[in-house]
C-alpha cells in the first residue's frame, strides 16, 4: 500500500465492508482528505458537502461523515 500524506494503512472502519461505505465514527478516514479547489461547494455521494461548515477538512471516501443527529439546513 502506498504510504505519504493523507494515506491510511489502516481498516477505513467503514459501517458494513460489503454494503454500507459511510464512516464509523472512530474511522481514520475522517478529516484526513486533502482539500482541493473543486471541494469547495461540492457534494458528497449522499448531497452533504465535502468540504463542511465545521471541521474544514474533507474526508477519505464518497461520503463525508456526520455526527449522528447534525441537521443541517440547506446545502
Amino acid at each position: 500500500m502506498a504510504s505519504g500524506i493523507n494515506t491510511i494503512t489502516n481498516n477505513p472502519r467503514y459501517v458494513n465492508n460489503a454494503t454500507d461505505f459511510r464512516l464509523q465514527p472512530d474511522s481514520p478516514c475522517i478529516n484526513a482528505g486533502v482539500n482541493r479547489g473543486w471541494m469547495e461547494g461540492a457534494l458528497d455521494y449522499y448531497g452533504n458537502r465535502r468540504i463542511d461548515t465545521f471541521r474544514k477538512t474533507v474526508d477519505i471516501g464518497a461520503y463525508e461523515y456526520l455526527c449522528p443527529g447534525t441537521v443541517f439546513i440547506g446545502h
